[in-house]
């Protein structure tokens, strides 16, 4: 009976400078799995739980761009690369920019009527 070879997927390290084709097949496992996916369900809620393509495809670029912002963030506060500091303020400038486009407003609270608080704080 012939041996059989284990094959192990050897995964790509998630980092700063990876490629967009590795960002597309995240582990779900790993921290920056995670974290996309918790961003793309939330905003996801924030569109009304049904988005349109176009609000699916700028959700998707969201994800991976404040994912790709967090490693920066990570690098900055560890000193680890001289250059990180131009790329962040860019990528979160566009981060920014591509929530807007997607619509997100500040919420109000309103407040409450003063006979409302006075009962509260009875």
């Amino acid at each position: 009976m012939p041996e059989q070879k284990r094959i192990r997927k050897h995964r790509k390290r998630i980092g700063v400078y990876s490629s967009d084709t590795t960002l597309k097949n995240i582990d779900e496992r790993t921290v920056e799995g995670k974290l996309i996916s918790t961003i793309t369900q939330e905003l996801y809620t924030h569109v009304g739980g049904n988005p349109t393509v176009a609000e699916q495809l700028l959700i998707q670029i969201i994800s991976l761009k404040a994912m790709r912002v967090s490693l920066y963030a990570k690098l900055l506060i560890e000193g680890s690369a001289q250059d990180t500091e131009d790329r962040f303020l860019t990528l979160s400038n566009s981060l920014r920019n591509d929530l807007n486009l997607l619509g997100i407003k500040a919420t109000k609270q309103e407040a409450p009527a003063l006979h409302q608080y006075i009962e509260g704080k009875a």
